[in-house]
């Protein structure tokens, strides 16, 4: 028992916890880029596991996807243009209670496109579109429940270097 607050009156309990279980996890990243005259094409990967047994009780990944990937080519159009079409996908999130979203959240995949201008030598113009096919694909949310993903979206920015 201890107390906060040497004014308060009510004690509180503390609680400490000790081998809760086991656990582990695994998991590697892969990142390749090469670059051929004006072309860029680049790509990531990444995958995850995780098995936590508590008290008999056995978990795994809880609303994560396993597998994550992402394709995309940086096209150098000119010295000052450049243009980034990409492509992400995931496996589907594991352990989501998917309510109404049950197709949603197979394979969630994005469509982007990313476009920079170098104004100056300290100031670029950039338009960062996500989601360009509309796709309505489902993730997790805090609590395990499928939440829908944004459609289509678009940022036009001013980005200045000091």
């Amino acid at each position: 028992t201890v107390y906060l607050d040497p004014a308060r009156t009510e004690p509180m309990n503390l609680v400490e916890s000790a081998n809760g279980g086991t656990s582990y996890n695994q998991g590697f990243d892969l990142y390749g880029r090469a670059t051929y005259g004006q072309l860029s094409p680049w790509f990531s990967y990444s995958y995850t596991d995780f098995k936590m047994d508590a008290g008999g009780k056995t978990s795994g990944l809880n609303g994560i996807s396993a597998h994550n990937g992402r394709l995309g080519v940086t096209w150098a159009v000119t010295s000052k243009l450049f243009i980034t079409p990409s492509l992400m996908v995931k496996s589907t999130p594991e352990n989501v209670q998917s309510g109404e979203l049950k197709d949603e959240l197979r394979t969630p995949y994005q469509v982007n496109l990313y476009a920079l201008y170098n104004l100056t030598k300290s100031l670029d113009l950039f338009a960062d579109l996500r989601n360009v096919t509309d796709h309505h694909y489902a993730s997790t949310g805090l609590y395990g429940t499928a939440v829908p993903q944004e459609t289509f979206s678009g940022v036009l920015g001013v980005r200045a270097y000091f």
